[in-house]
C-alpha cells in the first residue's frame, strides 16, 4: 500500500513538471527566423491643418513615415525644420523638439508624428521633415540606421 502511494506521488509529481515545463515554454516561444531583406525602402510625407494662418493661431504638421520595402524599420525618430527669411522665427517653438517613437513600422505600415507650432509674428515658412530609423534585414540579423526626408516642402503663411 505505501509502494502504491509513494508511486502514485512519484507519478504526479512527474505529470506536474512536464505540465509546467510544456506551459512555460509556450509563454515564451521561440521568435521564428526570417528570410533576410536586402535593402530598405521608405518614404515621407508632410501635411497641415492650415497653410494660411493669423497671428496666435496654431498649427499642426503631420509626418508620416510609409515602409515600402522588406525590411522593418525600428525606433522612428522625427525632426520638423522650419526656416524663414524672417530675422526671428515666426513660430513658437522656433525649433520643434525631435518625436521618438519605441515601435517597430512593418512591410506595408506607417507611423505618424505630429507637431504643433503657435504663430506669433507674420511672415512665410517653408516646413520640412525628416525621419531617423533602425533597418532591421531579418531576424534574427543585421541592423542598420538609415533615414528619409520629404521630397516636397511645405509653405506656410502667417497673416497679422
Amino acid at each position: 500500500m505505501k509502494i502504491k502511494l509513494i508511486l502514485l506521488v512519484i507519478l504526479s509529481l512527474s505529470l506536474g513538471a512536464c505540465l509546467s515545463l510544456e506551459s512555460t515554454e509556450s509563454l515564451n516561444p521561440t521568435p521564428t527566423p526570417t528570410l533576410a531583406c536586402e535593402m530598405h525602402t521608405a518614404s515621407m510625407m508632410l501635411a497641415a491643418s492650415v497653410t494660411v494662418l493669423e497671428v496666435g493661431e496654431a498649427i499642426t504638421v503631420t509626418v508620416t513615415l510609409s515602409n515600402e520595402g522588406c525590411a522593418t524599420l525600428g525606433m522612428p525618430q522625427y525632426w520638423l525644420g522650419v526656416a524663414s527669411v524672417e530675422e526671428e522665427s515666426i513660430f513658437d517653438p522656433s525649433e520643434p523638439e525631435p518625436v521618438v517613437h519605441y515601435l517597430a513600422v512593418s512591410p506595408g505600415q506607417s507611423d505618424m508624428a505630429e507637431f504643433v507650432l503657435r504663430a506669433v509674428k507674420s511672415g512665410q515658412a517653408t516646413l520640412t521633415a525628416s525621419a531617423s530609423f533602425e533597418v532591421h534585414l531579418g531576424y534574427p540579423g543585421p541592423a542598420y540606421w538609415a533615414g528619409s526626408n520629404t521630397k516636397e516642402p511645405l509653405i506656410v503663411t502667417v497673416k497679422p
